[in-house]
C-alpha cells in the first residue's frame, strides 16, 4: 500500500468503552472486525466517560442514580408539604 511503512498496521480500528459502569471499565482500541462481538456483550462505541470519585472506589453507577432519585423525591415532598401550610 503506497504511503505506509513496511510492517505498519493498517487495520481499521475503533475506540470502545469495555465493561462500562463496572470497576473493570476501560477504553480500548480494537479492530473494526471485533466491534460486533464487543457490542454484543454490552460494550459501547467511544471512550469511557470520566469516573466520579464514587465510581473510582468501585461504587456501582446505579447507586448514584438511586441517591439522586431519592433526593429528588424528598425535595418534591418538602415542596408539597410547604404548599399545604398556607
Amino acid at each position: 500500500d503506497p504511503g505506509t511503512e513496511p510492517g505498519e498496521d493498517t487495520t481499521a480500528k475503533v475506540e470502545i468503552c469495555h465493561k462500562p459502569g463496572t470497576p473493570a471499565q476501560q477504553t480500548l482500541t480494537i479492530p473494526d472486525s471485533e466491534l460486533a462481538d464487543h457490542l454484543g456483550h454490552g460494550d459501547t462505541v467511544g471512550p469511557c466517560p470520566e469516573t466520579s470519585d464514587a465510581a473510582a472506589e468501585g461504587e456501582a453507577p446505579w447507586v448514584a442514580r438511586l441517591v439522586a432519585a431519592a433526593l429528588s423525591i424528598i425535595l418534591r415532598l418538602q415542596e408539597f408539604a410547604a404548599s399545604l401550610s398556607l
